[in-house]
Formats: C-alpha cells, sequence, structure tokens
C-alpha cells in the first residue's frame, strides 16, 4: 500500500487521493459528454467516426472503473494501470481535431494525482510518460510527418519543460504532506499511549477529596500524575513532567511511571524515592542523542493524621492552601532527575490540616504565559481556591485550568495538569 495512503488510513481520515480521481474521472467524462453533445448539436464541427469511437470507449472506460472500485475496493495494481491508460485517452483526445477544448492541461492533472498517490517518483514518472505519449502522438499525426525521434525531441523540447515544472512542484508539495501526515500520526499515537498511561482510578482516601484536570496541548507534552497506594494508612502523591513532545514523552512517562509504582513501598521515604529513580533514570537519559530530563514532586501523605513527608524535583512548586487563607509554596527538594548522576535530596514534612487544600499543578497551569508574556500566578490560584472553600475538589480543579486556559489565549501552550487533595472538616460531608 503507498505510505501516504497508508497514513490516511492510519489516521482515520478519508484517502483524499482516492477522491480525486473519482472527480478526475467525472471531469474527464463530462469533458467527453461537452464536446460530444456541443458537436451533435450543431455547435462545432460534427465528430467523425473515429471521434465518436474515442469518446464511448472513455464513457465506458470510465464507468467500468469506477464499477470495479465499487465492486473490489482498492487494488495494488489498478491505480498504476489506469494512470497509463488515462494517458492514452487524454492522447487520444487531443487527436481529435473536432474537439472544441485542448485535452492537454489534463497531463497536468494527471501528474498532480501521481504525486499524491506515489510522490515525487510518481509525478516524474508519469510526466515523462505523458512526454512519450505526446512524441507518439506527434509521431501519428498525419500533417506533420515527423520522424520517431523528432517526434520524441518536439515531446520533450515543446511540452518536457512544463509537465517537469508540474512534476517537481507537485511531488514536493505531495512530499510536504506526508511530512506532515506522519507528524498528525505521531502526534496522535502520542495521546493515545499518553491517555492510557494516566490513572483513572484513586486509592480510597477517607476523610479527603480529590479533584483532578488534565487538559492536553496539540503537541503532546509529557505531563503526569499519580496516587498510588504506599501502605493502608499512606499515600503517594505524584505530578511530573518529562522535557520533550510527541512519542518520546509518551515512553518516558510511562518509565517514570513504572519505576514509581514499583518502587513506592520499597522507598517509603520521598527523599530516598527521588535517589532510586534518578539513580534508574540517569545511565539511560544519558545514553539519548538528546538531553532529556524530568521534573517532579512527590509526596507521601499519612491519611489519619494528615502529615505530608515531600521532595520536589524541580517541578513547580505545590500550593498548600490553608482554610485560614494563608498559601505556602511546597518548594524543599533538588534539581531535576536524569542531570546529574548522585544529587542530594532534602525532604521536609508538613500537615494537611482539615479544610486545607493542596494543589498539584504543572508549568502548563502556574506559570502559563499570555501572549504579553504575562504568567499565570500563584495569587490567582490562591485566590480561585479561597473564593470557593464550599467547591467540590473536583469543580475547583476544573476551574482553575479553564482559567489557565483563558489567561494564556493566544500563547505557547502546553499541557496543563492539575490534581487537588482537599481534607474534609469533621462536619463535612463532602467538598
Amino acid at each position: 500500500m503507498p505510505r501516504e495512503r497508508r497514513l490516511h488510513r492510519e489516521l482515520g481520515t478519508s484517502d483524499e487521493a482516492g477522491i480525486i480521481w473519482a472527480l478526475f474521472r467525472l471531469a474527464f467524462l463530462l469533458a467527453f459528454l461537452i464536446v460530444w453533445h456541443g458537436a451533435e448539436a450543431g455547435l462545432g464541427a460534427p465528430l467523425t467516426q473515429p471521434a465518436h469511437v474515442v469518446f464511448m470507449a472513455a464513457a465506458v472506460y470510465c464507468f467500468l472503473v469506477l464499477l470495479v472500485y465499487a465492486r473490489f475496493g482498492e487494488m495494488p495494481f489498478l491505480r498504476p494501470v489506469t494512470v497509463a491508460i488515462d494517458l492514452g485517452f487524454v492522447t487520444a483526445c487531443l487527436g481529435v481535431p473536432e474537439a472544441s477544448v485542448s485535452f492537454f492541461p489534463i497531463y497536468f492533472l494527471l501528474i498532480v494525482m501521481a504525486a499524491m498517490e506515489w510522490g515525487l517518483p510518481g509525478s516524474i514518472a508519469v510526466a515523462a510518460l505523458a512526454c512519450l505519449f505526446y512524441g507518439i502522438y506527434q509521431y501519428v499525426d498525419p500533417v506533420r510527418d515527423l520522424s520517431p525521434m523528432r517526434s520524441v525531441m518536439l515531446g520533450l523540447t515543446a511540452r518536457g519543460p512544463w509537465l517537469g515544472l508540474v512534476a517537481l512542484a507537485s511531488g514536493l508539495l505531495a512530499r510536504a504532506q506526508e511530512r506532515a501526515l506522519r507528524i498528525e500520526q505521531e502526534m496522535q499515537t502520542a495521546r493515545r499511549l499518553h491517555e492510557m498511561l494516566l490513572p483513572r482510578h484513586f486509592p480510597p482516601m477517607p476523610g479527603y477529596a480529590v479533584g483532578r484536570a488534565f487538559e492536553p496541548a496539540r503537541d503532546v507534552g509529557g505531563d503526569y500524575f499519580d496516587i498510588l497506594q504506599v501502605s493502608p494508612e499512606h499515600v503517594g502523591l505524584c505530578v511530573a513532567d518529562v522535557a520533550g513532545r510527541g512519542v518520546s514523552a509518551a515512553l518516558h512517562i510511562s518509565l517514570l511511571k513504572h519505576q514509581i509504582q514499583a518502587s513506592a513501598e520499597r522507598f517509603p521515604r520521598p527523599a530516598e524515592m527521588a535517589v532510586h529513580l534518578n539513580r534508574m533514570l540517569y545511565p539511560h537519559f544519558q545514553s539519548l542523542e538528546f538531553e532529556l530530563f524530568v521534573a517532579v514532586f512527590y509526596g507521601v501523605l499519612h491519611l489519619p493524621s494528615g502529615r505530608i513527608s515531600y521532595v520536589n524535583c524541580g517541578q513547580v512548586p505545590p500550593l498548600l492552601c490553608k482554610s485560614s487563607g494563608e498559601v505556602h509554596q511546597l518548594r524543599t527538594g533538588g534539581i531535576v532527575l536524569g542531570v546529574t548522576e548522585s544529587p542530594l535530596y532534602e525532604e521536609r514534612t508538613t500537615v494537611l490540616e482539615q479544610g486545607d487544600r493542596l494543589v498539584l499543578c504543572t508549568d502548563g497551569v502556574l506559570g502559563r504565559r499570555n501572549p504579553r508574556s504575562e504568567e499565570f500566578t500563584t495569587e490567582q490560584i490562591a485566590s480561585i481556591v479561597a473564593d470557593r472553600p464550599a467547591v467540590s475538589a473536583q469543580h475547583t480543579a476544573e476551574h482553575i485550568v479553564a482559567a489557565a486556559r483563558e489567561f494564556g489565549r493566544g500563547g505557547h501552550e502546553d499541557d496543563a495538569t492539575i490534581l487537588i487533595v482537599a481534607r474534609l472538616t469533621a462536619d463535612a460531608n463532602g467538598v
């Protein structure tokens, strides 16, 4: 199957080349019928018997090709064969002196369609074949009485430059389109992988409410979040951002997710987890031909007391929004993972009291820029949280992402990820 048609099918889009082939065949047939009808109606010279044969054969041929496509669908040999026959019919039409329109521009259309189907090599091959057919037409024209070599040379010099120019332009455009299709295919693959890696359910957290929102950018980034069961009374809170875009970012999210889930119980201390993750990721990242690192916030929450031990490895500082209105940023930790062999990480502990909310997000939310290079700030997030103390954590997360998106409209896009953990008050049914 030609590469472009395969890409169309993998992307789930219509085969544009096939549609244009059908439209071309319809236009070809209409051109025959218009010339035929005009001649029969006395608007032009009456058609001779050879012209009648050419037009009838073209009409039957177009009809049969449509039937074959409808009955059998795509066949590998069908389009090359039909292109050769199309060139023959166009050349035959050039020899119909009664035709009131020139059929030569249809050569150009055939070259363009060949470029869409087979790229630059296909367009050049069809252009060369068109030159050959045109030379044959010049040779069999009784008015000209040319030698075979003279006919071929006339076809190359008189029409060859135009045919070659169209072949080159359409082939390069087709190549650019194929490149764009491949990029779009990679983005769709990355989106599917990314969606599969994000958690669908969280472990039970009695006394807490969780809200989350994720809004991917068009160029899929490397955001990841999760809540892990570390022990019956402890859960791990993780928000990460892998550098890069597309499939590469999605694959490295998968690697990070596997390492965290496999190590959560073995390394209950966040600083130990950070050292372990760096030890696992650093050799792999250094073996790559491009720079790669991961920014991670990892915390362990003790559910009965609300105590959080955490380490911040270059991630956007989470916001601890107190019920009193105070806002604390959880910055303590160290550098991003994967850039040095033996970094040191500092661990710190804080408490999530009843009525408090912990807001973890990536730079697609906090720090998102608008076209004037202004950033979506901590104060804006804190204001949204403070203005909605009775609103659920889920609705608050969705509102913050929507506010960041509206703020940054027209600016640089990045994945917007937010995770909110709210500790319920004693008399609350849920927030």
